[in-house]
């Protein structure tokens, strides 16, 4: 912003997640933005008081999530299958407690079932000869991942 005449230093707010790197007080500042949108506000301090905050609403796409790993889908395979599907997941803790939930089209949850994943690629593979011919919704959660994909069933 342009340096306020008067001003003895400036005061500003940013987005939770995000952090000020430099310029803190001063009428310029450079921030490591986080993950979510939000509004930058600044309030100029003088010898007269404090300003009324101006503001500046940011708001991006992430391009870097083109990659599957970055996205919120999974890809299981082999598609179909008869009795046993795959996924290969990335994490970056060891020991990472993962849950994986296997829903029918109604929604109703058929199957569930625990991974401790290890640093770096995991293949997780479960075990669906309980499961009717169909199509099924399998969701995988933990700390670092919240994602969806396909199952088809053929036997």
């Amino acid at each position: 912003m342009t340096p306020i005449p008067g001003a003895i230093s400036y005061t500003w707010t940013v987005v939770t997640g995000s952090t000020i790197v430099s310029g803190l007080n001063t009428n310029s500042i450079t921030v490591n933005w986080g993950s979510i949108n939000g509004t930058i506000s600044v309030k100029v301090n003088s010898a007269c008081g404090v300003s009324s905050p101006g503001t500046l609403g940011v708001a991006f796409t992430c391009k870097e999530g083109s990659n599957n790993e970055l996205s919120n889908t999974i890809s299981p395979y082999p598609v179909p299958t008869d009795r046993y599907t795959s996924i290969d997941l990335l994490s970056e803790t060891d020991g990472l407690q993962t849950e994986i939930y296997v829903y029918n089209l109604l929604g109703e949850k058929v199957l569930f079932e625990t991974a401790i994943l290890q640093s770096g690629e995991n293949k997780i593979t479960i075990d669906c000869k309980n499961l009717d011919n169909g199509t099924y919704i399998m969701k995988v959660h933990n700390k670092e991942i919240n994602k969806q994909g396909r199952i088809l069933i053929e036997k």
